[in-house]
């Protein structure tokens, strides 16, 4: 039995919006989207009626310190499908790596509910922008390539032109990456195999195993997943915010 822990880390604190994680977004918390796309993909709806088998079993909870965040988790209807695990304030500083809380979240199902998982999801609630469909093909993607390839994670990606530079050590110059910036084709004429892929945040899929070895959500043997353009945008700023929602109100929603 392949048993899916899907989890949502929404500490408090943020800096670049103040209370994001529980700030109206399209007509819901920020949170709230994630945890509906997790539950209807995941527990019950698509993913029980294409891919109902005895071999999974899905389980969603909310990784947080906000007692706001808490709110939000105790006011969806049937909650009971969601769990609220309260975060160590030690695993939410401000350079906590989102890996600290995916393992807290794993031990804190198997011992206070006896959910010990094999794979682990990690939805940002940042990346809020995801079609109806985006969890159950990454899952099947993760369950394909594994079964071919062996990989061991799933990672979101964004597919972009391979122009880039950065900046000296010193700060002083920028050095082109590659002979693609200068000798600079058309974006029309690069080919397919010269694109690079962002890691976007919105999805990843991986082994516990692996996640607890390497203290990694992205393991020695990735694939990746494609996502769209508007799937891709993060919200760290109002800016992003506002896009993100207007984005939201117009198609994935």
């Amino acid at each position: 039995m392949t048993r899916i822990l899907s989890v949502i880390p929404a500490r408090a604190g943020s800096k670049g919006i103040v209370g994001k994680n529980f700030k109206e977004f399209a007509g819901k918390p920020l949170v709230e989207w994630s945890v509906w796309q997790s539950l209807s993909c995941l527990y019950a709806g698509s993913w029980e009626s294409d891919y109902a088998d005895a071999e999974t079993v899905a389980r969603t909870v909310v990784s947080s310190n906000c007692p706001y965040v808490k709110e939000v988790v105790d006011s969806i209807p049937h909650s009971h499908q969601v769990v609220y695990i309260p975060r160590p304030e030690s695993l939410c500083e401000d350079l906590s790596p989102s890996e600290e809380a995916l393992i807290h979240s794993y031990e804190w199902m198997r011992d206070h509910e006896g959910y010990d998982a094999d794979v682990i999801i990690m939805l940002q609630p940042t990346s809020p922008i995801r079609r109806p469909s985006l969890l159950k093909e990454c899952v099947e993607t993760f369950r394909r390539e594994k079964e071919r390839f062996g990989c061991d994670s799933l990672v979101s990606v964004q597919k972009i032109t391979p122009f880039f530079m950065r900046k000296e050590p010193n700060g002083d110059s920028y050095i082109p990456q590659g002979s693609m910036i200068i000798e600079r084709p058309m974006r029309q004429s690069v080919m397919d195999f010269q694109f690079f892929y962002h890691d976007c945040g919105n999805v990843y899929i991986t082994d516990i195993d692996i996640l607890i070895e390497t203290n990694n959500r992205v393991g020695k043997k990735p694939t990746m997943f494609v996502v769209s353009d508007e799937e891709a945008l993060q919200i760290d700023t109002e800016l992003d915010f506002r896009i993100a929602e207007e984005i939201m109100r117009k198609g994935y929603s």
